[in-house]
């Protein structure tokens, strides 16, 4: 997360939400107990939000519940049904992760993984780039 240059006066009116989001983050990383993450790579700033939340974690155990390739029934206003994606866990609702029961893909995260995601996230903060193209 970039904030500007050091000494460069007060942060800018957008710095409040980068401050809840650290707020939020560290809550995350201090709650103790069992540590399930859930995360779309369809939608970058959730897939960027859990690379962070997994930087700050370390070598800290934890589940996550990839939803990338997760498909459901979208049950549509008109009586019919689409089994599609899931775009993201902010567009599902509690009914949803409810009804397809979407906690019991939580798996632990293999030390393999972690590694992976680790590089992806440390290039992507060296590159420091406006725009980005994940794959």
């Amino acid at each position: 997360m970039g904030l500007g240059k050091a000494g460069a006066g007060p942060l800018p009116a957008s710095s409040a939400s980068v401050r809840a989001e650290t707020q939020c983050l560290e809550a995350a990383l201090s709650a103790p107990g069992r540590r399930i993450t859930w995360v779309s790579r369809r939608m970058p700033h959730e897939f960027c939000g859990f690379l962070e939340w997994l930087w700050r974690l370390g070598d800290e155990p934890c589940e996550v519940v990839d939803l990338h390739d997760v498909k459901f029934d979208w049950h549509l206003r008109d009586g019919t049904v689409r089994r599609e994606p899931v775009p993201s866990l902010g567009s599902i609702l509690p009914e949803h992760i409810r009804d397809n029961a979407f906690w019991d893909l939580a798996q632990p995260l293999t030390g393999a993984r972690r590694r992976r995601y680790q590089e992806i996230w440390s290039k992507l903060k060296n590159e420091n780039a406006s725009l980005r193209v994940l794959n």
